[in-house]
Formats: structure tokens, sequence, C-alpha cells
């Protein structure tokens, strides 16, 4: 019940602008990858020391009002600590409701003891796995034969965990839109008890301190608009009301931010949010290379950071998204939550 209380109390006070605490972190636990992904760079990162068990203790006790968490990587199962991490973020985050996370399903034993121990310490983890077309497609994307099998079989095997809520996440990219009717075949075919509510998509985004990709840049979505890709981000059927709404308003603003069209809600970036990477750096979001501050430089405090004044004039331009302009889901949900009490005002005659 508190937990739930929190995560209201975190929605209203987003929408009135009165957080005085991020409520949603988005943390990346490493950079290694076992794959090499066609559209994402991580794996040609250079690798020094990550974040150690006891930082990211030091940084969670001090994140107390914390009730939404994305757990990325790289591929988060190469980190051979994970499951202390999982123990330590959940242990010191009382208020944490929603426990994302994403996986290439390379490594099934150890996500799903990962999954195991999110559920365990009480919390039903939300998981991604990563597929992005049939299994010619999806090997030659991500550079490794035989990768699209192994991603099934950790679907199929997380799926019949209780008390976990897991799915299939598909990046839409140039590369693999005229295979997706194939991609949902082959679903059909592989994945026992297969339904639509099962799998995701996405939309490719570039970013220099996270993905890597700005060599590729805009490439990946060339010749790609809104009525390409509506058909497939509507086949998701079957959700409750909360999903469906999410759901409608982010395809809403897709179509406009395909068309190039600004999008008139303020963004939760410094304000709700921020992005952590895996050596203690922390950015605004996902997308906008702008690191502001070290961990280790501030204390290991990311709220007593954001509220320096040095940031006062970034977070007006971030709010307003005069910035590196994004609608990833990571950022678009939060952004639409954020704007409750704007989407649901009756327009003016």
């Amino acid at each position: 019940m508190g937990k739930n209380f929190t995560f209201l109390k975190n929605i209203y006070r987003s929408n009135t602008w009165e957080l005085n605490s991020i409520a949603k972190l988005i943390f990346c636990v490493t950079f290694k990858c076992n794959l090499k992904c066609k559209i994402c760079s991580i794996w040609k990162k250079d690798h020094r020391e990550e974040l150690s068990v006891g930082e990211i203790e030091k940084m969670f006790k001090k994140l107390p009002n914390l009730s939404w968490l994305d757990l990325t990587g790289g591929e988060i199962a190469l980190r051979e600590d994970l499951i202390d991490v999982i123990r330590t973020i959940i242990t010191h985050s009382r208020n944490l409701k929603g426990f994302h996370m994403t996986s290439n399903g390379m490594l099934p034993e150890k996500i799903i003891k990962a999954a195991q121990e999110v559920i365990r310490l009480k919390l039903k983890p939300v998981i991604s796995i990563s597929i992005d077309g049939p299994p010619e497609v999806h090997d030659l994307l991500r550079g490794h034969k035989g990768s699209y099998a192994q991603a099934i079989k950790t679907f199929t095997a997380l799926k019949s965990l209780k008390n976990s809520d897991t799915h299939i996440s598909c990046t839409i990219s140039k590369f693999n839109l005229k295979y997706i009717d194939e991609f949902v075949a082959a679903l059909k075919k592989d994945v026992p008890r297969f339904s639509m509510k099962d799998l995701h998509f996405n939309f490719y985004h570039v970013s220099g301190h996270y993905y890597a990709n700005e060599t590729l840049g805009e490439k990946g979505k060339e010749g790609i608009g809104f009525s390409h890709i509506r058909k497939y981000f509507r086949m998701r059927g079957g959700q409750n009301f909360i999903k469906n709404y999410l759901e409608d308003k982010y395809l809403f603003y897709l179509e406009k931010y395909l068309n190039g069209e600004k999008i008139s809600l303020a963004c939760q970036a410094l304000h709700g949010s921020v992005f952590v990477d895996a050596y203690g750096t922390v950015f605004p979001c996902l997308y906008y290379n702008r690191p502001i501050g070290r961990l280790n430089e501030i204390d290991y405090d990311i709220n007593k950071l954001l509220k320096s004044p040095d940031l006062d004039q970034l977070k007006i331009q971030v709010k307003h998204q005069d910035c590196d302009r994004c609608w990833s889901d990571c950022e678009a949900y939060p952004m639409i939550i954020g704007n409750l009490l704007k989407l649901t005002k009756p327009a003016s005659n």
C-alpha cells in the first residue's frame, strides 16, 4: 500500500512540478555486451572499472523517493555480481514499485536467476527480451548466428515464472521493417501460446553516450514514416485501461515526432528522472549527450546535484525539449504520465 501511495503521489507531483527528488532512474549496470548489433555500438566501447556494489548502495540510499527503475546494459547478465546489485538496489529502495530489466537473452540461466531474485524480494519484475526479426534477420542484425533461438529459449523460460511480466521488445528500423510480418509469423510458430500482448515495438533512436551509434545517425530510420509502422504499433491488444491509454498517447505523439513536429509536452528529464551510466556519470536521459555530474564528485547524491542552480537553465531547456529530442518509450511514458493534467484537461472553446 505504501509503495502504491508513493507512486501515485509521484505522478501527481510530477504533473504539478512539485517533485523534490527523482521518482524514476534509468541505470546502465554495464556497457559490456556479448552481441555485435547493427543499430547499436555499445559493444565497441572501451571498458573500464564500473560502479561497485558499494557505490551503487551509496547512490540508492540517497534516492528515498524512487518508485520506478529501468535496469539496462550492455547485457545486464554479463555483470558477474548482478544478483548482489539487484539485492542492494531493492533493499535500499523501500518505495520501489516498478522494476524493469532488459536483456538480449543470450544467457538464460543468469537472467532467470536475476528475475527470481527480484520476485524473492517481493517485487514483480517487468522483463524485456530484445528480438528484432525472424531468425535470419535477427541473427544478422545481432551479429551472432543462433541468437534468435537463444532469445526465444530465454523468453519462454521467463514466461513460466509466476509474479513476473515478460515481453519481447522489437526495435523497428529500416533494417527490419519489411520483415515484421514474417517476424510475427515466426513468433507464433516458435513461442508456445504466443499472444500479441507478448510483443512490444519501439523505434530506432540515436545516442552518443549510450548506444554509441552516432556514426550511423539517422540512417537507421531513413525513409520510414508513421504510415509504414502504424500497423505494427497497433498490433498489441487486450491491454488494461492504463496501458491502452499510454499506448494510444505514445502513438499519437510518435506520428508527430516522425513528421518532425515538436511534441508539446514537458519532458520529465532532470525533474522526475535521470540516466546514470555504468561508470557513474549522470545524464539528463538516455539521449541527450550532456553529462551533468559524476557520482563520486557529488557524494553519490543525485537529488542534491539536481538542486544546483547551475542546472536551472538546462532544466528549462530540457523541459521544453530544446535538446536532442526523442520519443523513445523509456522517456515518452514518463513524459505522458507527467503531463496527465494537461492531457486530460477539456479543450477550450
